[in-house]
């Protein structure tokens, strides 16, 4: 193991992961947390109250690992992502109980945000000794294999009523989202490669005021005017030396034509003079 390794080892602190209390080493995880740092400013998952877990088991979920790290502290949010690829597309997303997104049974990356940071400074604190509970427990269950298949099958009768206003908030949660992105001008690329242009950056883009765009509008009939007379001019070049063209064949014709006639004409007389009187 290199040092490049062993320094981003050193920012993650390791604690021991149970599903229940019955739960022997072998069946527990060793889970790698540390503080959550970004570039990007996001009002989900605000610096300061909100760690990064990795190793999380498959049938673990948000409310389980609520319940285990509110020992430390009243736990505001848990997301959930499979990949670092995927955290950021998570922004228009809440919490629902009709439209959840399944994730591939796999290790998975939590991240926990907390009401206060100073829950995060008791859990990274050198001198305090944290024992994280089980993910199940007699009075919060963590349901996996049939019983929690069962519960699934029993969730499908939808209340419409219900789902019409979780519907409504999601999109109201939506336009913030895209009213706030507009209003900063984010220079991200999205899912499709596409990139949002703002008025810093970058890729700044111009103030769509009336008097620029109607400069602008003016600049492009200036152009299509310009394009227009040149096509104009080569068109009348061009059709100058069609015409010359044209008139010297028509003369070439009429040339042979009455030097053909001539022809004809000298060969009808040369007929009619070698013609004899031949009675008999």
């Amino acid at each position: 193991m290199n040092s490049e390794t062993n320094n981003k080892l050193e920012d993650y602190k390791i604690f021991t992961l149970k599903y229940s209390e019955e739960s022997d080493e072998k069946s527990s995880h060793s889970i790698y947390v540390k503080k959550y740092r970004s570039e990007k400013k996001s009002t989900r998952k605000p610096i300061g109250k909100t760690i990064v877990a990795l190793n999380i088991p498959p049938y673990a979920d948000e409310t389980s690992l609520s319940n285990v790290f509110s020992i430390i502290g009243e736990v505001q949010n848990v997301i959930l992502i499979d990949s670092f690829a995927n955290e950021h597309k998570t922004k228009y997303e809440l919490p629902s109980k009709f439209f959840k997104h399944k994730l591939p049974f796999k290790f998975l990356i939590a991240f926990v945000i907390f009401k206060k940071s100073s829950s995060v400074d008791v859990l990274f604190n050198q001198k305090t000794v944290v024992t994280l509970p089980p993910l199940s427990s007699e009075e919060q269950p963590l349901l996996t294999g049939v019983a929690k298949w069962t519960a699934e099958y029993n969730s499908r009768s939808i209340d419409t009523e219900e789902m019409q206003k979780e519907i409504d908030e999601y999109m109201l949660h939506y336009d913030k989202i895209k009213r706030a992105e507009e209003m900063n001008g984010e220079d991200e690329a999205d899912d499709d490669g596409w990139i949002t242009v703002g008025k810093k950056g970058h890729y700044a883009g111009f103030k769509q005021n009336e008097t620029v765009v109607n400069r602008l509008e003016q600049k492009i009939e200036t152009q299509k005017k310009k394009a227009k007379q040149m096509l104009k001019t080569n068109y009348q070049k061009a059709s100058g030396i069609y015409s010359f063209q044209f008139k010297e064949g028509k003369k070439q014709e009429l040339l042979q034509l009455r030097k053909k006639f001539q022809d004809d004409k000298t060969k009808l007389q040369a007929l009619r003079t070698s013609r004899k009187f031949k009675p008999y």
